[in-house]
């Protein structure tokens, strides 16, 4: 898994595209594990064997424990039948892991970049960085993709333009069989060179076959290291193919033309004896039919790779070869803060995004850089982010021929395997029961014909068991990849609320004014990723193949954030709750009662001053009629000339009380 503990509820299930596979490789691994033990079931036997020959002889046949410490055919069988029952086990505990139903976390499957949202996940294996990332957005390149950096790869791409364009891991096994294809031909052209010495006289004298056999003994082991390491398959990143240079041809050639000749002219100086052991060596290895060996490790493996490229020839038909992005450019002017409009991004627009509530990867953080001018009243900002929406599963349109050919690359690897070791198995059998212990020149090239076949047949089954879970093991996925930058300048003003002498609440708020230059990129991409062969399955490299457009997601992103701009609010209201709301009505009320006391106490002082008598000059008189009125109407304030309007409310509220 990508990392630990992410096992959740909500999780994507993906069967595990391996089991046919692995199905095979267990029917394989039980023939092979019955070989081995019917082999092993052969040692009492040849133990019992042997102990009966030794009674009849001259020496006594002593415990069956000596008979076998005496006797090299029966542990010849128990060597090669423990060999044959620990490889058969091997098969078996494989194919067994390859049915088991796949594990899959919330975080699975590998991230692109270093995943800022996941710090418990392995750094291992990523194929990109962030900066990568946003530069594939914004030039509308796909960095997956590599030139090519020596001649095998321009040939590659020149023959293979389409099969140039395939992830990595077949990119990488075809140019590992096109190396092995070129190298090969360097191979035959030597031959073809000492051949046509040997056939037009250069060589001469009786030791040219001599020459010829050693010849074709160096380039088998040649072609047999070449077709073992073309199949390697690297599937974390490109590997480029063997270097294959004009300097390295002509050495080849030009090696090939004079280790003949310093060969003949080595043998010129060396009689060889007409007869004896030497002589009758001589004859039984010109006899040995090299040349047969070197056409099968040069045309076997080459007929091999016919259906390695027939399959990626149907592969290229899987991939739509776009770079294409959605891409918004929004100029905004709202009052809200920019961080605000940071914070909003995160929780509301790239949250509505998550796919089975599972936490976006992050490759690029928002840290959104703010600079004031050092009034603090304006200044500017910038930030953006690389964010990728959880990767869902896809199941392949594969053709029906390509489906064929897979199946029958398992199968043929399966069956192979088999009759490999059944053959092994045979061949130990039959020696060791026939063999008397005594050893010929005839039987040591017996042995070396049946090494050579079982080389060649371990070989052609490596090659196909790789090939075969390589095809096997392939992931598609879909997933959105959005950059998202915000920069622009911002100022600050205040506005009250509530300032009027008859208002008991006020609210004095700062206001940022901002303007947003948006910059939106969105891209449907579709990645590939290839199931490991340990516990940690997803733990290959995922690639970016496809760049769609995603257009209605730019537009519902916008809308997203629009609507959040329009419900913002500046001023912080006072009725926040019910309390907050009964408690301002209440406020309301007492000020609406004492505006009215008030406003009753300037009129009676108002209408007292224009009805008074003319015989009332001094200011004792008036205030006594004053209070008399008030006496009258029930009120206890006393109002005198220079009352203000403060002190009518404390009267009026001293009269309530």
């Amino acid at each position: 898994m990508a990392s630990q503990n992410d096992i959740g509820s909500k999780s994507q299930r993906i069967g595990n595209p391996l089991r046919m596979l692995g199905l095979i490789q267990t029917a394989a691994g039980l023939f092979t594990l019955y070989i081995g033990i019917q082999l092993l079931l052969q040692v009492s036997g040849l133990v019992v064997q042997f102990a009966s020959s030794v009674s009849k002889g001259s020496e006594p046949a002593g415990p069956a424990g000596s008979a076998l410490g005496m006797n090299p055919a029966a542990w010849l069988a128990l060597i090669f039948g423990l060999i044959i029952v620990v490889k058969g086990g091997m098969h078996t505990f494989a194919g067994l892991f390859k049915c088991l139903s796949i594990v899959v976390g919330r975080n699975d499957p590998k991230s692109l970049a270093h995943n800022l949202a996941n710090p418990s996940e392995s750094q291992m294996n990523i194929c990109y960085s962030s900066a990568e990332l946003g530069d594939m957005l914004n030039a509308r390149q796909n960095k997956t993709f590599v030139e090519p950096r020596c001649w095998v790869e321009s040939l590659y791409y020149t023959v293979f333009r389409r099969m140039f364009f395939l992830p990595p891991p077949y990119r990488n096994i075809i140019q590992g069989c096109l190396a092995a294809i070129i190298n090969t031909s360097v191979v035959l052209i030597c031959y073809g060179v000492v051949a046509f010495m040997v056939s037009s006289g250069l060589v001469r004298g009786d030791n040219a076959a001599l020459v010829v056999n050693l010849c074709l003994i160096a380039f088998t082991v040649k072609l047999l290291f070449i077709w073992r390491n073309a199949f390697i398959v690297e599937r974390n990143k490109i590997s480029a193919p063997d270097s294959i240079s004009f300097k390295s041809l002509i050495l080849n050639i030009a090696f090939s033309v004079l280790v003949p000749a310093f060969l003949v002219a080595v043998f010129e100086f060396v009689t060889v004896p007409a007869q004896g052991i030497f002589r009758e060596t001589v004859d039984s290895f010109n006899q040995f039919p090299w040349k047969t060996w070197f056409w099968y490790f040069s045309l076997i493996p080459l007929a091999l790779t016919l259906p390695i490229f027939f399959m990626c020839w149907c592969k290229t038909n899987e991939y739509n070869l776009k770079t294409e992005v959605s891409e918004r450019i929004v100029d905004w002017q709202e009052s809200i803060h920019p961080k605000d409009l940071f914070i909003a991004i995160d929780n509301n627009v790239m949250a509505k995004r998550r796919y089975m509530e599972v936490p976006n990867r992050i490759y690029s953080e928002f840290q959104p850089a703010l600079q004031s001018n050092s009034s603090q009243s304006k200044g500017e900002y910038s930030g953006y982010t690389i964010q990728e929406t959880q990767p869902v599963y896809t199941k392949p349109e594969q053709s029906v021929f390509f489906v064929a050919v897979k199946y029958l690359t398992a199968i043929a690897a399966g069956a192979l395997t088999a009759y490999t070791y059944n053959f092994l198995g045979g061949i130990v059998g039959e020696f060791s029961r026939n063999w008397g212990g005594n050893f010929q020149i005839g039987i040591g090239y017996v042995i070396l014909g049946y090494a050579l076949n079982l080389m060649i047949l371990f070989v052609i089954c490596r090659l196909l068991w790789g090939v075969a879970n390589l095809f096997f093991s392939e992931l598609k996925f879909t997933s959105l990849m959005i950059y998202y930058k915000n920069s622009g300048t911002y100022t600050t003003s205040k506005v009250s609320v509530g300032a009027s002498i008859y208002d008991s609440n006020r609210s004095e708020n700062t206001v940022v004014r901002s303007s947003f230059h948006q910059w939106i990129i969105v891209s449907k991409i579709v990645s590939a990723t290839f199931l490991a062969r340990g516990f940690s399955k997803f733990e290959s490299a995922r690639y970016i193949m496809e760049m769609h457009e995603a257009a209605a997601t730019v537009d519902a992103m916008l809308d997203d954030l629009r609507r959040y701009l329009d419900s913002f609010s500046i001023v912080a209201p006072v009725a926040g709750s019910s309390v907050n709301a009964q408690t301002a009505d209440q406020i309301m009320q007492m000020n609406a009662r004492s505006q009215a006391v008030t406003k009753v106490a300037l009129e009676n002082a108002e209408q007292l001053v224009n009805e008074k008598p003319a015989s009332l000059n001094s200011d004792f008189q008036v205030n006594q009629e004053l209070s008399n009125r008030q006496a009258d109407a029930g009120d206890d304030m006393i109002v005198g000339n220079y009352e203000t309007e403060p002190e009518l409310a404390h009267v009026e509220g001293n009269h309530q009380n």
